[in-house]
């Protein structure tokens, strides 16, 4: 029962926590706060704060399948060990940890990275930009969050090159 009883809530643990991340990502989708294929960061706030009342309801009723034994199946009383209470417990805990790092983890990776200025500034010295262009490269970028992106998204071998057709389309605009 012991390896069974876990792996049956770890498999219901996901389905419900996958349930609730394509549920949160619709709410999200249909207020309006995805634009060009892209959540924005209050989107994201409002995804996990779906998944946490998610992972809390979660934890609170297979505390109460613990804390009362009950087999799920027939809903009725079992015995347990104290042994198996406490694996179950513990595996389910360690279960909402894991997600809440990894929740953790998605909202880090999700907000978009803000370049400083000085990051802007070194970058034009590691890709070779004349010194006599910097100063417009610098505006450039500092004005355009967008752009800026752009510059930083692409490798580093064609930086120089993406960021001169970038400028010199901004002209022609």
């Amino acid at each position: 029962m012991k390896e069974g009883g876990i792996k049956r809530e770890r498999m219901k643990w996901m389905a419900t926590i996958d349930d609730a991340l394509v549920l949160a990502l619709r709410n999200q989708h249909n207020a309006g706060n995805h634009v060009e294929g892209t959540f924005s960061p209050l989107a994201y706030s409002n995804i996990i704060k779906e998944l946490k009342s998610t992972i809390v309801h979660f934890v609170i009723v297979t505390f109460l399948r613990v804390l009362f034994c009950y087999d799920v199946q027939s809903n009725k009383k079992r015995k347990v060990s104290n042994d198996e209470e406490f694996d179950v417990l513990k595996g389910a805990l360690h279960t909402v940890a894991k997600a809440i790092r990894e929740g953790n983890f998605v909202i880090e990776q999700s907000r978009p990275h803000v370049y400083s200025e000085k990051d802007i500034f070194n970058q034009f010295v590691v890709i070779g930009i004349a010194s006599k262009i910097t100063d417009d490269c610098y505006i450039y970028l500092t004005e355009n969050a967008a752009k800026t992106r752009a510059f930083f998204g692409c490798p580093s071998e064609r930086r120089k090159s993406i960021l001169m057709k970038l400028m010199e389309l901004s002209k022609q605009a």
